[in-house]
C-alpha cells in the first residue's frame, strides 16, 4: 500500500516538476483549456438564446392565427396578418433549422397544407405538406417528433394515393419509435392502406387488426378493429367485402 502511495507522489512531483521546469508548455496547455471552456461556454449561450428566440417567434405566430378572429373584423386584415404569422413559422424552418420551435412549425405547417390541399382539392399544397414533414422528420432528434412527422406525411400520400410510401412511413413508425406512444395509431393506418391497396389486400389488413386487439386492447383504436373484424366475418358470409375506401370511418370515442 505504501509503495503504491509513494508510485502516486513521485508521478505528481515528476509532473508538476515538468511544468515548472517548462512554464511555457504549461502556458500553452493551461491556455487551450481556457479557451476550450470559454468556446464550449459561448456555444452553449449562444443555442440557448437562438432557442429562446426561435421559440418567441414561434408563440407569437400561433398566438395571431388562433386569436385573429377577435383581433380583426376586417377579411382583408385577417387574411394579411395570417399571411404574416406563415411567413414566420416558415422562416423559423430555414433560419433556426433543428432547434424544437422549427420542428414544431414545420409540423404545424404540414398539417395547414393538408387541410388546404384536402379542403381547396389543390394538388401543391399536399405536396408542400410532404416536404414540411420530410424535414420535421429529417431535422428532428426526438423520437416523438419523427414520428409525429411520419404519420402526417403517410396522410399525405394515402390522399395522393402513393400507398406504398403511406404504409413505409406507418410501419417505420411502429418498428423504430415503439416508445413514442403511436403503436396502436400505426397499426390501425397499416391495416387501412392494406384495405385500399389495388383489390385490397383483406387478409394483411385483418392480420393488423388482430394484432392491435392482442397488443393492445386498452387503446380507443381496439374496439374499430373489432368493428372491422365483424364486418368482414359478416360479409364473407352474405356478400364479397366491400373496398375500405366506401366504409364508414368510425373513430374512437
Amino acid at each position: 500500500m505504501q509503495t503504491k502511495n509513494q508510485n502516486l507522489n513521485d508521478l505528481f512531483q515528476n509532473t508538476l516538476g515538468f511544468f515548472l521546469k517548462n512554464k511555457f508548455y504549461a502556458l500553452i496547455i493551461g491556455g487551450g483549456v481556457v479557451l476550450i471552456a470559454l468556446l464550449l461556454g459561448f456555444s452553449l449561450f449562444n443555442q440557448n438564446s437562438k432557442n429562446e428566440k426561435a421559440n418567441k417567434i414561434y408563440d407569437q405566430a400561433i398566438f395571431y392565427i388562433h386569436n385573429i378572429q377577435s383581433i380583426s373584423t376586417n377579411e382583408e386584415e385577417k387574411n394579411k396578418i395570417f399571411q404574416e404569422q406563415i411567413n414566420s413559422l416558415s422562416m423559423l424552418s430555414e433560419v433556426y433549422a433543428k432547434t424544437t420551435a422549427s420542428i414544431r412549425a414545420e409540423l404545424y405547417l404540414g398539417r395547414l397544407f393538408y387541410e388546404q390541399a384536402n379542403t381547396a382539392g389543390k394538388a401543391e399544397a399536399m405536396n408542400q405538406a410532404i416536404s414540411y414533414y420530410t424535414k420535421a422528420y429529417e431535422n428532428s432528434r426526438s423520437g416523438f417528433y419523427k414520428a409525429l412527422a411520419l404519420l402526417g406525411r403517410g396522410e399525405c400520400f394515402e390522399q395522393k394515393n402513393d400507398l406504398s410510401k403511406a404504409f413505409d412511413d406507418y410501419q417505420t413508425v411502429f418498428t423504430k419509435f415503439p416508445k413514442e406512444g403511436f403503436n396502436a395509431t400505426a397499426l390501425i393506418a397499416m391495416a387501412r392502406t392494406k384495405e385500399m391497396a389495388g383489390g385490397g389486400d383483406i387478409n394483411s389488413a385483418l392480420a393488423y387488426y388482430r394484432q392491435l386487439i392482442k397488443e393492445y386492447p386498452s387503446s380507443l383504436w381496439t374496439k374499430y378493429a373489432k368493428g372491422k373484424l365483424y364486418f368482414y366475418a359478416d360479409t364473407s358470409k352474405n356478400k364479397s367485402p366491400i373496398p375500405s375506401s366506401k366504409l364508414p370511418l368510425i373513430l374512437p370515442n
